[in-house]
Order: C-alpha cells, then sequence, then structure tokens
C-alpha cells in the first residue's frame, strides 16, 4: 500500500469496493466549485473587456485628412442625400472617408456640392457598417 494515503481506510475509500463514498463525493464538489470558479473568471474577464472597450474609442486621436473633397450624392452618386466626402490614396488604393453630418461638415458642404476640390479635414475617424467616417472639427481648402 502507497505510504502516501496513510491509512488503509483512506486507501479503501478511494480505490476499494466502497466507490459511492464520501471521498468519491468530495471529488465531485470539488469538480462542481472548480467549474464556478473559471465561469466566474471568465464572466468577469469578459465584462472587464466590454468596459474598457468604449474607452479606447474614446482615446482616439485627431488626424488630418487630405484628398479631393466632393459630395456623395451629387459627385459620387452613393447616397440620396448630400453629404460630404474625401477620397485620398493609403497603399495605393483609393478610400473614401464620409464626413459626419454635424455644423462644420454642412457649413463647408457648399464649397464642394457642384464641383470637386482639394480639402484638408481635421477630426476622429469610425467605422461604422464598414464607411470610415469623419467627424470633422476643421475644414478648409488645400493649400
Amino acid at each position: 500500500m502507497p505510504a502516501a494515503f496513510g491509512s488503509p481506510a483512506i486507501f479503501l475509500e478511494f480505490f476499494g469496493t466502497n466507490r459511492g463514498s464520501r471521498a468519491s463525493y468530495r471529488v465531485f464538489q470539488s469538480f462542481k466549485t472548480m467549474k464556478k470558479i473559471s465561469s466566474l473568471v471568465l464572466l468577469t474577464g469578459i465584462l472587464a473587456i466590454g468596459i474598457a472597450s468604449p474607452s479606447f474609442a474614446a482615446d482616439q486621436k485627431e488626424v488630418t485628412i487630405t484628398g479631393q473633397g466632393q459630395c456623395a450624392k451629387c459627385a459620387l452618386h452613393e447616397t440620396d442625400k448630400c453629404q460630404n466626402t474625401i477620397q485620398t490614396k493609403e497603399n495605393g488604393k483609393t478610400v473614401t472617408y464620409y464626413l459626419a453630418q454635424n455644423k462644420v461638415s454642412k457649413d463647408f458642404h457648399d464649397n464642394i456640392c457642384e464641383e470637386p476640390h482639394k480639402i484638408t479635414a481635421t477630426g476622429k475617424v469610425t467605422v461604422e457598417k464598414g464607411k470610415k467616417i469623419l467627424t470633422p472639427t476643421k475644414i478648409e481648402m488645400a493649400k
């Protein structure tokens, strides 16, 4: 008999004919406890990520984008209503930034609705439904 078990009674509880004993019940209870603890740790991790994610989005830096400013309705025929866009080249591909409809964007729209111009806009970029949305804080004609 292994010395680790100490007495023959403990050895028989684990390996003897008494399989439905208190020892097997304790093992079963420890697995249930371990399952509860691991579920709690997993839930806590998911909540921590969920709470931290909006704070990452709020920490976005302002970017400055220079490109061809045009109307998404009149020039690009992509929307039902007039909306400012900036088309620029990134890594050899044309990327379209849709400008959010705020006061800065609406005040500047008359400059590019009828005719495209090269413009520079500063603001924060987000992605919604696969489109890059720039919320401008400043728009001006490029020099």
